[in-house]
């Protein structure tokens, strides 16, 4: 499941993973099966902050005392549907996310610690710079499907790095929070939609929402009838 080298030798032989995986493209029937168990043992609605009433659930429980490591690891790997797709009303401890949009990584923010008050102590979400796509086919579009960006101008991209694309938002910081602002408020200066990962999807809304202007457009696609 897992590479036996992947931990620290002090805990080698300490820690159990449990992996769920959780893909759109599952049968209906396999998918809701796999969402029944997840409403139940993510619902940590009040939870003390002593002790985590995830673990009193009877399928956790199981699993944990079917193995003897001390430490337990449960990690649902899932695609974009965990984050664009059904409403998801789950608390996860923490997440490492594969970018697409930023729509999608408020949504996946917003499934972390979403019961439980109280503030983190530390980062409890890791975004990774770009997503694999990128890497096995670097020049064609990354962030599309889920995501805003297209084949051609005006909605390519420049980069699919990250650290150039939310320059605005991060700056210098190593750790920043993650919150639907950049989807709500616009910049005060000109939309860069080819190098800024918010500005693209601004961009998008408006061309696919408003209107355009008499004479402006350019049709992508023709049609007649016979």
């Amino acid at each position: 499941m897992y590479a036996s080298d992947a931990l620290p030798p002090a805990l080698q032989g300490q820690v159990r993973i449990h992996l769920c995986v959780y893909h759109s493209q599952f049968p209906l029937l396999l998918r809701s099966a796999i969402e029944q168990q997840l409403d139940t043992l993510l619902n940590r609605r009040g939870t003390p902050a002593s002790h985590d009433l995830a673990l009193r659930r009877p399928a956790l429980r199981v699993l944990i005392d079917a193995h003897p490591e001390p430490h337990h690891l449960f990690i649902v790997l899932g695609s974009p549907v965990t984050e664009v797709g059904r409403d998801h009303d789950y608390d996860y401890d923490w997440a490492v996310v594969e970018p697409s949009s930023m729509r999608s990584l408020i949504q996946l923010a917003g499934r972390v610690r979403r019961h439980r008050p109280g503030a983190v102590g530390g980062v409890n979400m890791v975004v990774l710079d770009s997503n694999l796509r990128h890497y096995e086919k670097p020049q064609k579009p990354a962030y599309e499907k889920p995501g805003f960006e297209t084949a051609h101008a005006p909605f390519k991209l420049k980069s699919h790095h990250l650290h150039d694309l939310l320059g605005r938002e991060v700056g210098e910081a190593k750790a920043w929070a993650v919150d639907a602002q950049p989807r709500i408020a616009l910049p005060a200066d000109k939309l860069v939609r080819s190098r800024r990962w918010t500005d693209l999807e601004h961009a998008r809304m408006h061309d696919s929402l408003l209107p355009k202007p008499q004479g402006t457009t350019t049709p992508t696609h023709a049609a007649c009838l016979q």
